[in-house]
């Protein structure tokens, strides 16, 4: 038997290997609520600037904010605008220390005030799945609607009901870069927050079946002194190749 297994390209190490990572990958999906040890709560604080004046032009096409005070924060695909001239749902596409460039050209120019917000949320890193009925406003105090099916979001986004609640929803999108680069996964809040800090959260099922010997979450064995997070006990039934059925193993006292 090898003594080593990560990092070893002996036959029997290999499998071994192979074999540990389908098995966590495997348990790590069940139950549907998730297991307690893999249960995570997250915790994060909406961003915006507060609305300040500006000048509004349409350039090449789309609108032009210029002559703000600051963007401190603001980034590309992931933060609105809304004020003078500026449609619905205007999502940012590039920034400057005092001008922010939009996706969609200006309904009127000239002079006004405007407010920045970050719309979409990255998650967390090791996150694999949401627990439903989590989602909470807590500086609102009251709970998130979500996830939002695409019509449903679309509804909202689009309607003047939607645009009349102040009640949170969410959704779970691919964020893409104005350069179509992949961005990753992000919850998506609407309406849009005009509020800096307010705090949300969430509870989540953590992909990190293991963990580094620093307690890193991992979703994959990456050196042999990493842990298991969940009983290895488990991790052996699972590996069984018959059912409890049909196995004596489960009839010993």
């Amino acid at each position: 038997m090898p003594t080593a297994i990560v990092g070893n390209n002996d036959e029997t190490a290999t499998l071994l290997l192979a074999l540990a990572n389908d098995a966590g990958d495997e348990l790590s999906r069940r139950p549907q609520g998730g297991w307690v040890s893999m249960i995570r709560e997250y915790d994060f604080t909406t961003a915006a600037l507060a609305a300040q004046p500006g000048t509004i032009a349409n350039v090449g096409g789309v609108a032009v904010i210029s002559g703000l005070s600051s963007t401190a924060g603001v980034s590309p695909s992931i933060w609105l605008a809304s004020g003078f001239g500026v449609p619905n749902n205007a999502i940012v596409t590039a920034v400057t220390s005092s001008t922010v460039t939009l996706n969609v050209p200006a309904t009127s120019t000239g002079s006004g005030s405007f407010a920045l917000g970050q719309s979409d949320y990255p998650l967390p890193a090791d996150f694999q799945r949401p627990i439903d009925n989590t989602f909470w406003d807590r500086s609102q105090f009251w709970s998130m609607r979500g996830p939002q099916s695409p019509q449903q979001w679309q509804l909202y986004k689009s309607s003047v009901i939607g645009r009349a609640s102040i009640q949170r929803r969410y959704r779970f999108r691919s964020i893409r870069s104005p350069a179509g680069v992949p961005m990753g996964q992000y919850l998506s809040i609407d309406p849009l927050p005009l509020d800096n800090g307010s705090q949300l959260v969430f509870e989540y099922v953590s992909n990190g079946w293991c963990e580094s010997a620093t307690g890193t979450p991992q979703s994959s064995w990456q050196a042999d002194t990493d842990t298991g997070v969940l009983d290895e006990s488990i991790s052996f039934l699972e590996a069984r190749p018959v059912s409890p059925e049909d196995d004596s193993y489960y009839d010993l006292p």
